[in-house]
């Protein structure tokens, strides 16, 4: 399996759309229930806009290195408030730790491409 991961930018943005959407109506289709906040392009839009990351694992096709699909996902947040760090109590954080502060969240693996260590 040839794969890159990389930061994704707009472009890229349908196609994580595309993988939320599959993946979680897989997930339904099987009768698993999942935690993830869908989201539309344009939250994920506002997300990289407002500094935060999605980094993405490209499958690539060996004959052309060229990415051919978005194999999976995550989102990166880098909160700017404590409250936003997602501590049960965010009065726990070091006084001014908060910028070393990483939240990652909605990582989406595709069925077809779990069990290869993708997103660790």
């Amino acid at each position: 399996l040839s794969y890159n991961i990389r930061y994704m930018d707009h472009d890229d943005v349908p196609h994580s759309v595309a993988l939320q959407r599959h993946t979680l109506a897989a997930r339904k289709a099987i009768g698993k229930q999942h935690f993830i906040i869908e989201k539309n392009e344009n939250t994920f839009r506002r997300l990289l806009d407002a500094g935060h990351a999605l980094v993405g694992t490209f499958i690539k096709d060996p004959a052309t290195d060229q990415e051919t699909r978005l194999a999976a996902h995550m989102v990166v947040l880098y909160p700017a408030k404590p409250e936003d760090s997602g501590y049960a109590d965010p009065k726990l954080l070091p006084p001014g730790d908060i910028h070393r502060i990483t939240v990652v969240s909605n990582v989406l693996v595709h069925q077809d491409f779990r069990g290869n260590a993708l997103m660790q």
